[in-house]
């Protein structure tokens, strides 16, 4: 498991890229760690690259990932730009953007970076 991010505080977006086999407890740890470094501070909008994760997450596991990006809607991260691989990760991720909608959650699923950016721009 790796996650590794890239913080652009000019233009407050988090880049943060997954490899290998992830947990939400491991996005969870990196997002803490992202919230507690000592440049951030207002709102952030994060970027995650997830095309090169081993598995995808199972519906529990969306389940717990969605309570904890809805635990943090108030906090520092305003918006979630997702990017995956596979046209099957997408049409999930999709479903998994609309229930965390429902818990207030503003978060897209892309299969490049280059849409996930434009829409990150729009939700300024």
């Amino acid at each position: 498991m790796t996650i590794r991010y890239d913080i652009d505080l000019k233009k407050k977006i988090i880049f943060m890229g997954a490899y290998g086999a992830i947990s939400v407890q491991d996005l969870a740890v990196s997002i803490a760690e992202i919230e507690s470094h000592p440049d951030v501070s207002g709102r952030m909008r994060l970027v995650l690259d997830l095309r090169e994760i081993k598995r995808a997450f199972i519906v529990r596991e969306m389940e717990r990932l969605i309570d904890l990006l809805a635990s943090k809607a108030e906090g520092m991260i305003s918006s979630y730009a997702f990017i995956v691989s596979l046209d099957t990760m997408h049409g999930v991720g999709h479903r998994f953007a609309l229930k965390a909608a429902r818990k207030g959650v503003r978060l897209e699923v892309f299969n490049d970076y280059a849409d996930a950016a434009n829409w990150l721009k729009l939700v300024t």
